[in-house]
């Protein structure tokens, strides 16, 4: 699903780091950054007006931030019956499962994350997992969790 949403709606660019602003503009989805105490993000839909919208906590480092929207946009599409909070934790539901999932797709596309992979991996194993999480504006821990989805290396 991620990987089609990318190609229809934001595959113009064809760039890396994704804009998710931009994207977020083009599917309707408006942001709002905002203190949250204890999740990362919220789909709200204004029980008045029906209007749904993202509110991401602003206390988050920025590559969080970018994982929070992306889970979030996961959520918009996949889950679209389901709104509430949403929050990386130890016990996470199917739902937030299937939305970390989508969140690495959108953020680290598998063909261009395989090519950027395979095209640095002359590089010492941390180097490379540094320099991945700049291309794609990830957080280092994104990055070796998509390796290991991908089965990009063993163990």
């Amino acid at each position: 699903m991620a990987r089609r949403i990318h190609r229809r709606i934001y595959d113009d660019c064809r760039i890396v780091p994704i804009d998710l602003e931009c994207l977020l503009r083009a599917i309707g989805l408006p942001v709002e950054y905002v203190k949250l105490r204890s999740v990362d993000e919220y789909l709200y839909r204004n029980p008045e007006s029906g209007v749904q919208f993202l509110l991401v906590n602003n206390r988050k480092r920025r590559v969080r931030q970018r994982f929070s929207l992306a889970h979030g946009i996961g959520h918009y599409f996949l889950h679209p019956d389901m709104r509430g909070a949403f929050s990386v934790g130890i016990e996470k539901s199917s739902a937030d499962w299937e939305a970390d999932r989508f969140a690495e797709e959108l953020l680290m596309p598998e063909e261009k994350f395989k090519s950027f992979y395979q095209g640095f991996s002359f590089m010492p194993y941390l180097e490379l997992v540094n320099y991945l999480a700049l291309v794609f504006d990830v957080s280092r821990q994104a990055v070796q969790v998509r390796i290991r989805h991908l089965n990009l290396i063993g163990g």
